[in-house]
């Protein structure tokens, strides 16, 4: 995949930021274009994406309950997004989005995410999938009070999470066709943010109480140790696609964000980027890695805004250029693909197609606080703007 420049266009309708589709086209085929996925008018949760399906929870709306959820499902080859009233949630309108533990993920025709109604010991946890094909929801594990259901993924047929139900977190795995479920990671501490991929399951791990949380790893079947990748590190989100493995965090509590790859069949590692600000997630496939960053470096400075108000750059890299993990930020430069009014949240990449969360700055007429969708589909050829174009004013 080689990086060409492009002028990115995004469509925008008068009553805010829509889903859109930007179909980039080659040199010589004009301009890329975008299409409309939809408008949102509630509160809307981080997208997933599986290169066939975009998927959502969105809360409120126009002439809706302010209090009522549902689930939008957008496949990229239908009209529109359809949508699956999730009932017997207490949402608080308030904090719409603090009943949402995790999710939503989506793989091989189901989506899946986890749900918590209460607080504290009064809390009820559960965990949902739904059928793509059937439209039916099912629940799949509860827990209360501190047996905690959050962060699940998709993979197949199998979906991991993060399940307290014993001392501390652990991660549990079911198989969606016989329902059984059984832990598949329980190290010391806690385990968090499972991600899997065909043979590997990737995770962060940590002492209640430490700031260190490193990634660790291990095969999905006939394995009992973990792996870690960055010990005594600090890392925020990870991801993974076959054997290689993405994260975005510091190398110890006291350093700066930067961006790892990581290949589980060398056990080599290389760094992508480094003196970044907080990051909000990253993203792997076999085409990109994708992070966002605020632009002007970490908050807190006098006369700083909060860092989800401050300028976001969205990062590429092309991950079918790594041939080597040695000096990968010297011969893997990053490109630019979106400067937005704050940093995007959880991008998540299939093949050469990309979804993320943008906080909405207000200017649409929506509250400053409503969290909005940008979902691009990248088809073909990848063509990425040069850094030097399109900057706007700081």
């Amino acid at each position: 995949m080689r990086l060409q420049s492009y002028v990115l266009v995004v469509t925008l309708v008068a009553s805010g930021i829509v889903f859109g589709t930007a179909v980039l086209a080659g040199a010589g085929a004009g301009r890329p274009t975008a299409v409309i996925l939809a408008d949102p008018e509630g509160t809307v949760s981080d997208a997933h994406f599986d290169g066939r399906t975009a998927v959502w929870i969105e809360v409120g709306g126009a002439g809706r309950d302010p209090r009522a959820a549902r689930l939008a499902v957008r496949p990229l080859d239908a009209a529109g997004p359809r949508f699956r009233d999730l009932a017997g949630v207490s949402v608080d309108p308030a904090d719409p989005l603090g009943w949402l533990a995790g999710g939503p993920r989506v793989d091989g025709g189901t989506v899946v995410f986890a749900t918590r109604d209460g607080l504290g010991g009064a809390a009820r946890h559960a965990l949902k999938a739904y059928d793509l094909a059937t439209g039916a929801l099912t629940e799949l594990a509860t827990g209360a009070g501190a047996a905690v259901i959050r962060e699940p993924d998709v993979r197949g047929r199998t979906v991991a999470w993060a399940d307290g139900r014993g001392a501390d977190l652990d991660i549990w795995a079911m198989d969606l066709d016989t329902k059984a479920a059984a832990p598949l990671v329980a190290d010391a501490g806690n385990q968090s943010g499972p991600a899997l991929s065909a043979d590997w399951v990737v995770w962060l791990t940590g002492q209640p109480g430490d700031p260190v949380r490193e990634v660790r790893a291990r095969r999905r079947s006939g394995a009992t140790v973990s792996r870690t990748l960055n010990p005594g590190g600090l890392a925020v989100a990870v991801a993974i696609d076959g054997a290689r493995v993405a994260w975005v965090g510091k190398e110890s509590p006291r350093g700066t964000f930067g961006a790892w790859l990581y290949d589980l069949g060398t056990g080599r590692s290389g760094r992508l980027a480094a003196g970044l600000g907080t990051l909000g997630g990253i993203g792997l496939s076999r085409d990109w890695i994708l992070f966002s960053t605020p632009r002007g470096g970490p908050s807190g400075e006098p006369g700083a805004p909060p860092v989800d108000r401050m300028p976001g750059e969205l990062v590429a890299y092309d991950a079918t250029a790594v041939t080597s993990l040695n000096n990968l930020e010297r011969y893997l430069p990053g490109t630019v693909v979106a400067y937005t009014t704050a940093p995007v949240v959880a991008p998540a990449v299939a093949g050469a197609q990309a979804v993320w969360a943008e906080p909405d700055d207000g200017a649409r007429g929506h509250a400053t606080d409503r969290r909005v969708m940008r979902l691009f589909v990248v088809e073909g050829t990848l063509y990425l703007p040069r850094l030097d174009q399109n900057r706007p004013a700081r």
